[in-house]
């Protein structure tokens, strides 16, 4: 599939997503974060687009050392690593509803969170580590989960400000 084909079932999905939204348009401007789930060769982590903040951060359950959670670029779209695939599509989405903070979007590399729960060894619990994360946090307002990544950073940091 093309761009163009990308782009067209990006955005009718978006639309389908946002048809409760307030004025059933698809833009994202109301929206803080944006969730996307992934579940790849039977692993199940998240990537957060943090439209506020222009940031893109990756949740996994697999330390950084073990993952094979890219981020690994390529000028060729269908070798680009999953995260900057839908980093790329997503911007693209978001150029073409004219949102402003497509350019910032652009130019932020994705972020692997770093947190205490993560694990060296265990590659089989994804899933479960997935379901604790998006379920803790699907329902949220966005106010709250800025706050919930927030403090999950801090705990990993040991940052109080």
């Amino acid at each position: 599939m093309d761009e163009a084909g990308r782009l067209d079932v990006i955005a009718s999905s978006m639309k389908e997503l946002l048809k409760g939204s307030e004025d059933n348009k698809p833009d994202l401007k109301a929206f803080r974060v944006v969730l996307i789930p992934i579940a790849e060769n039977s692993h199940y982590y998240l990537i957060c687009f943090d439209l506020k903040n222009s940031a893109i951060e990756v949740i996994d359950n697999i330390h950084e050392t073990k993952s094979f959670v890219g981020p690994q670029d390529n000028d060729d779209y269908d070798k680009k690593d999953t995260v900057l695939k839908v980093k790329h599509m997503f911007v693209a989405y978001l150029k073409a509803m004219r949102n402003a903070n497509w350019k910032q979007m652009k130019s932020v590399e994705p972020q692997k969170l770093k947190l205490n729960w993560q694990t060296k060894k265990n590659s089989i619990d994804c899933g479960v580590f997935f379901y604790e994360t998006y379920g803790g946090i699907q329902g949220k307002r966005c106010q709250e989960l800025v706050m919930w990544i927030q403090n999950r950073k801090k705990q990993e940091t040991g940052r109080t400000n």
